[in-house]
């Protein structure tokens, strides 16, 4: 998604770099530098020193994930959703959330709790999948297309997880483009809204943001896609 982006921005010099979520906030806070990140979200606290396009793409929200067999799971039993901030006062299980990165207020509020149980490590260095599987701790709180990615790469690719929704969660997030507040990032986010209001109206464009799912999510985004996709076509820039 990010290339048929760049595709259409032949005027613009482009250069890639892959850091980790603690350099590239650095990067972004650096007014002197054009410097763009595909398909974050658009926070409060990231728009004190960045520029946001219109929406990009389209995610699921966090969810929790444990082991279908984990003590956690049986207490939650036939339950699709998780109440969060109630879990965490419980005080009863430990969870894994990555380090540095930008949640819904929701998540970010949970966070702040005190004694919440939640670990923040660099999911570089550890594979939560691991942690997790290895009952290092009891759940993960991350986006669950990006879970069900890391499941590949871990010991147990097959193991069976268990995926809850979280009470009072938005239906779906969407990510952007954000640039640094650079002289000419204005200039730049005008061109790059203009090449989003085409993008979204190519069925490839929304196959490559459902690739990312699984089929019944895909249904579920879909609808979403297609509501979004008419506020993006009617928004003036």
């Amino acid at each position: 998604m990010e290339q048929l982006l760049i595709q259409r921005l032949p005027k613009y010099l482009h250069r890639s770099r892959f850091v980790s979520l603690e350099r590239g906030d650095l990067l972004h806070s650096d007014a002197s530098q054009l410097t763009c990140s595909f398909g974050i979200l658009d926070t409060e606290q990231r728009r004190q020193k960045m520029l946001f396009s219109l929406p990009s793409g389209v995610v699921m929200p966090v969810m929790l994930i444990t082991p279908v067999d984990s003590v956690l799971a049986k207490s939650l039993g036939a339950a699709k959703y998780v109440e969060l901030q109630a879990l965490l006062r419980q005080q009863k299980y430990s969870g894994v959330i990555e380090q540095g990165r930008h949640y819904s207020p929701l998540v970010q509020q949970a966070l702040q709790q005190p004694k919440n149980g939640l670990n923040s490590v660099s999911f570089v260095q550890n594979n939560p999948v691991d942690l997790l599987l290895g009952k290092r701790v009891d759940f993960l709180l991350d986006y669950p297309n990006r879970v069900r990615f890391m499941q590949t790469s871990a010991h147990h690719p097959d193991a069976q997880l268990a995926y809850y929704a979280l009470t009072d969660e938005q239906p779906y997030l969407t990510t952007h483009v954000g640039c640094s507040k650079h002289p000419l990032a204005p200039k730049l986010m005008l061109a790059i809204n203009q090449q989003l209001k085409q993008l979204w109206q190519q069925p490839a464009y929304q196959k490559h943001i459902l690739s990312w799912h699984d089929p019944a999510t895909q249904q579920q985004l879909q609808h979403y896609i297609e509501q979004l996709k008419l506020s993006i076509l009617a928004t003036e820039i």
